[in-house]
């Protein structure tokens, strides 16, 4: 088909329109029925992309609407179809993004654990509690683990109650109903009658290159 033949006069006048350069001539293509990457026109004037997550079909031969509505629609499409967008269009989703991004950190920083609904931020912000406390107590990675499995099931079970909990900048400071005692972490039942030891979490100190040498000689 001849590319220089005017084949959607209407689209041409959406080009016309339009302020944006980089949609302009993208209308102005279309209007010759030169398709943007990954779209084709066919024959029977339909702007088709058989993309695998990118399917879409739009008619955009002769049809009762108006050239600005038929622009929204097609800019609307490309954009959440085939993410085609021009520079300023991904600039203000860029800002778009940093500004969600930052109200949701801000929202974190300020939040309370009991006001954290989503289970895995809660398991992240449990996992670098964790990791903080190995590197404070010098416990085994396979002391960690077991810490790591108490501190889910004790909030699954009410043994450690959420508002309890003590959070400062999007992290826990403190689990009060988490102790340490002699070598062992144990957690307070509410009522404080008894404690539940949590068997295997012993803080060992970490050997050191030369423990190693000396056990060997």
């Amino acid at each position: 088909m001849n590319k220089n033949i005017l084949r959607f006069p209407i689209l041409l006048e959406v080009s016309l329109r339009h302020n944006n350069t980089f949609w302009s001539e993208v209308f102005k293509k279309l209007a010759y029925g030169r398709a943007p990457y990954g779209c084709y026109v066919t024959s029977s004037s339909f702007l088709v992309s058989t993309n695998k997550g990118h399917e879409f079909t739009y008619f955009i031969g002769d049809q009762d609407k108006s050239p600005d509505a038929i622009g929204n629609e097609l800019i609307d499409i490309l954009k959440k179809k085939m993410n085609f967008m021009s520079i300023s269009d991904r600039l203000r989703k860029l800002d778009v993004f940093r500004n969600t991004k930052r109200k949701l950190k801000d929202k974190l920083w300020r939040s309370k654990w009991v006001d954290i609904r989503r289970k895995k931020l809660k398991d992240q912000i449990i996992e670098m509690y964790v990791l903080k406390l190995q590197e404070s107590s010098s416990l085994s990675l396979r002391s960690i683990k077991y810490l790591l499995a108490a501190i889910i099931i004790g909030l699954i079970f009410k043994t450690i109650e959420p508002d309890s909990i003590e959070m400062k900048n999007g992290t826990i400071t403190s689990i009060p109903s988490l102790k340490l005692v002699g070598n062992n972490w144990c957690l307070e039942t509410v009522d404080r009658s008894e404690n539940i030891k949590i068997h295997h979490i012993s803080v060992k100190p970490k050997k050191t290159l030369h423990d190693i040498w000396v056990k060997a000689s």
